[in-house]
């Protein structure tokens, strides 16, 4: 007989790795009435083009709100602007050269674990992480 410990969880796949989530700038519809008007026609304009009507029965739920949630996307994209921050180039030369030497106290550890070797590769390995750190606080 087999015996099996299961756990069940909600997976959390909100954001996808790698992609920067955009951040539109709110502010200019509450600052300037023009922005705040084009906004909305335009998602008028989109909604007429999609046919979505408020009591259309056959859609479920999420499809509608799928289809709202795009064409406030669409909108969003052609009237308002994004604030997107520059990414910092943290790693340099320097930081390079660490991670090599911390690399290859890790192989020498590797093919020899004396707790030298083993001293000698974490203390590599704070020094890398140290110049890592160091990268971001210089720009």
């Amino acid at each position: 007989m087999v015996r099996v410990k299961y756990k069940q969880r909600i997976a959390n796949i909100q954001k996808a790795k790698g992609v920067r989530q955009k951040k539109y700038r709110v502010e200019e519809l509450k600052k300037d009435e023009g922005v705040a008007k084009q906004y909305y026609k335009e998602i008028e304009l989109e909604i007429g083009k999609k046919g979505i009507e408020e009591n259309s029965y056959g859609n479920t739920v999420e499809e509608k709100w799928q289809n709202r949630n795009e064409i406030i996307i669409k909108s969003a994209d052609k009237i308002l602007t994004c604030d997107i921050k520059p990414k910092k180039d943290w790693f340099d030369e320097d930081c390079r050269r660490y991670i090599e030497v911390r690399n290859k106290a890790r192989l020498k550890f590797l093919q020899r674990p004396t707790r030298a070797s083993q001293r000698e590769y974490q203390e590599k390995r704070r020094m890398a992480k140290k110049s890592k750190g160091n990268g971001n606080k210089k720009n």
